[in-house]
């Protein structure tokens, strides 16, 4: 069966879960009330829907002959990026209420060209924590059996449709990088509720960083004290910081500036271009950052965060700063100017004094 046979192959990131949340708003748990209800006014009669997911699952094989896979793809260049994969009844059931009546399975590959009502009905009945996807975002571009359907290692949705007294099976699978760019995410990321149910409790690292730059990965691993090291950019100068950007690496680009009032609260204002210029790093080198703090969060922590206004943490600014690279930490030490340039002045290279996590 397409829906149930799946091997779960490792946890869904944070960073994955808000891409598909952003492509996918209606993908959650929270719309099969809604769903619910439009696969009840479609068909003249009570449907139930019940989601499991997201999931990670491997590339599959053996599929039921009967079952069809809907491939859908970006309406902005014709990748694809998302499969409806339909158990043979609810592929029945589709051709039925398509064509408004008893067909058999393989009609419905030619229903050409689909409807705005049968793109609707497809996309309902999938139900898959759709409140339907976003028509202006992804097109149907095919309806095949599963065996016919090459997918990746993807993420996945499995929904249940009870309907007219039988039990229908189906699973949505999303390639998160094919899917249509991200939204700036300071505009996205308002509100705790604007995290899916099912992508709130997702963990991600946040960082507040005062620097970034590349160096040799040799020359990194060889530091000692009294060493200067120049990043590309800095937002800091010797002595005390007051200027931060907030990182989280479910995001590929800071979320937003940080600024240290005289009261010591971490005031949050969306990214602009300054925070943007720590996005220059060298391609062929070891990157590294230079941060105030760091911790594990929630997207829906982050969230709160941004409809506060502010983050809620206590760091000395007075404090050594920390050099980490390919999530080690390497040195610790403070700004002092080199020149024209800023530079942090390792004091220490045992991993045992770095320690800059918020708790």
């Amino acid at each position: 069966m397409s829906t149930g046979n799946d091997r779960d192959v490792g946890p869904v990131t944070a960073s994955e879960l808000w891409r598909m949340a952003t492509a996918l708003p209606g993908w959650d748990v929270e719309a099969c009330e809604a769903v619910a209800r439009c696969v009840t006014a479609l068909c003249s009669t009570r449907a139930e829907v019940t989601v499991r997911g997201p999931t990670r699952v491997a590339e599959t094989s053996g599929r039921a002959a009967d079952d069809l896979v809907v491939t859908l793809t970006r309406r902005d260049g014709g990748a694809e990026c998302a499969w409806l994969e339909l158990e043979a009844p609810l592929a029945r059931a589709l051709v039925d209420l398509a064509l408004g009546g008893t067909a058999d399975t393989a009609d419905l590959a030619h229903v050409e060209p689909l409807d705005a009502t049968r793109v609707g009905v497809l996309l309902y009945m999938v139900a898959c924590a759709l409140a339907a996807v976003p028509q202006d975002t992804l097109r149907i571009a095919g309806i095949r059996t599963a065996r016919e359907v090459p997918r990746p290692a993807r993420i996945a949705c499995t929904a249940r449709v009870a309907l007219h007294g039988r039990v229908y099976g189906a699973q949505l699978t999303v390639d998160p990088m094919a899917l249509p760019a991200l939204t700036e995410p300071s505009t996205s990321l308002r509100t705790a509720g604007s995290v899916p149910t099912w992508a709130r409790k997702a963990s991600c690292l946040v960082t507040l960083e005062l620097a970034r730059g590349s160096l040799e990965q040799g020359t990194l691993a060889a530091l000692e004290p009294g060493d200067v090291v120049i990043p590309d950019a800095v937002l800091a100068d010797p002595g005390p910081w007051e200027t931060a950007a907030l990182r989280c690496d479910a995001f590929d680009r800071a979320l937003a500036r940080v600024r240290r009032d005289a009261d010591g609260t971490l005031q949050l204002t969306p990214a602009g271009h300054d925070v943007d210029l720590l996005e220059i790093v060298g391609r062929s080198r070891a990157t590294f950052t230079v941060d105030a703090a760091r911790t594990q969060a929630t997207l829906e922590d982050v969230a709160r965060w941004f409809e506060a206004g502010r983050l809620p943490w206590d760091v000395d600014s007075h404090a050594p700063l920390t050099l980490w690279s390919q999530g080690v930490a390497m040195a610790r030490g403070r700004f002092v100017r080199d020149g024209n340039d800023v530079g942090l002045c390792v004091e220490h290279v045992s991993a045992s004094d770095i320690d800059t996590r918020v708790t």
